[in-house]
């Protein structure tokens, strides 16, 4: 499990950081936080705000959509979002679609406040488990094998280039 949610004072900073679930009117501000990560090491993608701003409308109107926004002084630090999906024996499992923060703001506590944020809200909503696809070696993997996640041994990533026949 990942643990209790609280507001965590951030050494470098000030004020408290604020965590709270996302609504359409924070799409904008997680659109600006989502192609300043991304477009940084390790991913290095080329987002324009226009492109992130749809992707994150899409996943808010998803049904089943949870996210949480972490911001201070309201400033959008980071966020998580995904969907919560219906799996066997009557339970629900969550796919975590995308989650990021700032890189100033790595590596303060933000990340682990949002996951503990959002895997309170979803215990509260009777989800069993939580899934992700992220970079294999990265400093991704290591944070969330520090909140507990673990590589299933069982399940591959697959993909295919519809118009190059290559591996997405």
């Amino acid at each position: 499990g990942v643990g209790r949610c609280a507001n965590k004072k951030v050494s470098e900073m000030t004020t408290y950081i604020r965590f709270w679930p996302i609504e359409e009117k924070d799409i904008q501000s997680c659109a600006k936080v989502f192609v300043e990560v991304f477009g940084n090491e390790p991913w290095n993608e080329e987002w324009h705000i226009a492109d992130a701003q749809a992707r994150l409308e899409e996943m808010v109107h998803t049904p089943g959509f949870q996210g949480i926004l972490a911001a201070s002084d309201g400033k959008a630090l980071g966020f998580a979002m995904g969907y919560m999906e219906q799996w066997q024996r009557g339970k629900k499992h969550y796919y975590l679609k995308e989650m990021c923060v700032v890189p100033r703001h790595q590596r303060s506590g933000i990340g682990t406040g949002i996951m503990q944020t959002l895997c309170n809200d979803l215990a509260k909503l009777d989800v069993e488990a939580i899934y992700l696809l992220t970079a294999r070696g990265g400093p991704a993997q290591a944070f969330y094998e520090r909140l507990g996640f673990d590589i299933n041994p069982r399940r591959i990533m697959m993909g295919k280039y519809l118009d190059e026949g290559e591996a997405a």
